[in-house]
């Protein structure tokens, strides 16, 4: 039997000792960096805190957000939309009005479940 708990620590602790050679996904912070000083921003996401915090600031985006909801912070993660309906609580705004940058199905369910608009980034890594 597999221990899942186990398995993921190994998996997050290679991650860390890595983070630094993520590369962002330039399609997508471009929009970041050029929507932030007028537009609240979350970063929900079904990762870890320790290892999204660590890629965030490797990428030098940590400060571009108004919110971090992690896996940790929620009870079902995708494709359940409790992460986007937590994250639009956060920022106080109605989750109607959101956009969401995802990069699997999972999170593309969850958010039109969430009742929120979405951008598959997918494709946008091909350009950056």
């Amino acid at each position: 039997m597999v221990d899942t708990e186990v398995v993921a620590g190994r998996r997050d602790t290679a991650y860390l000792q890595r983070a630094h050679e993520v590369g962002e996904i330039e399609a997508v912070t471009s929009v970041l960096r050029r929507h932030r000083s007028h537009q609240k921003i979350a970063l929900a996401t079904g990762g870890a805190r320790q290892t999204v915090t660590a890629t965030a600031v490797a990428l030098r985006l940590f400060d571009f957000f108004d919110v971090v909801v992690t896996r940790e912070d929620v009870e079902r993660g995708k494709p359940a939309p409790d992460l986007f309906l937590l994250a639009a609580e956060r920022l106080g705004v109605a989750a109607g009005r959101c956009l969401v940058y995802e990069d699997s199905d999972e999170g593309l369910a969850a958010a039109a479940d969430a009742g929120m608009d979405a951008i598959d980034v997918r494709p946008l890594r091909l350009l950056s």
